[in-house]
């Protein structure tokens, strides 16, 4: 694949994952879901090993929503990475997600997230997506404090 068709994939993958990132933001859950094929497999960080269609992966992001208090949804990326060729691309980024409690003030924590994308008739989907929160391996708990370098 030459450099720039290489580079103009990768700039639309941004362009998308910029427009997603603003949809989770605004709990705006049909835009949030335009990204993913209708076969998505999902392995999120939360609730169950693995999610499986995209109707399925709807029901999940509506209850993750739920949990995010009543305003906008914490959501932001950071160290955003994309590798493309013509029809398959992986983005790797990580992930502050979470909500406002009573007080108004942010709860959440950073995820390590990868999507796999293919090109299908001319629009990038993501066909799977696998979000991962790490853990201390002597206490078995999660390390939601960590901050991106």
């Amino acid at each position: 694949m030459q450099q720039t068709q290489q580079q103009g994939a990768e700039q639309q993958i941004r362009e998308i994952l910029a427009s997603w990132t603003e949809a989770v933001q605004a709990k705006d859950l049909s835009r949030v879901m335009a990204i993913y094929a209708p076969h998505i497999r999902s392995f999120d960080a939360i609730q169950k090993l693995q999610f499986r269609g995209v109707e399925v992966y709807r029901a999940h992001w509506e209850n993750c929503m739920s949990h995010c208090g009543g305003g906008p949804s914490i959501f932001r990326m950071a160290q955003l990475e994309v590798e493309a060729n013509a029809d398959l691309a992986f983005s790797h980024t990580l992930i502050q997600c979470g909500g406002s409690n009573e007080q108004g003030e942010e709860q959440g924590c950073w995820m390590r997230t990868t999507q796999c994308w293919r090109k299908t008739a001319g629009q990038w989907q993501v066909v799977h997506e696998h979000f991962s929160v790490p853990f201390d391996m002597e206490s078995n708990a999660p390390m939601f404090s960590l901050q991106p370098d």
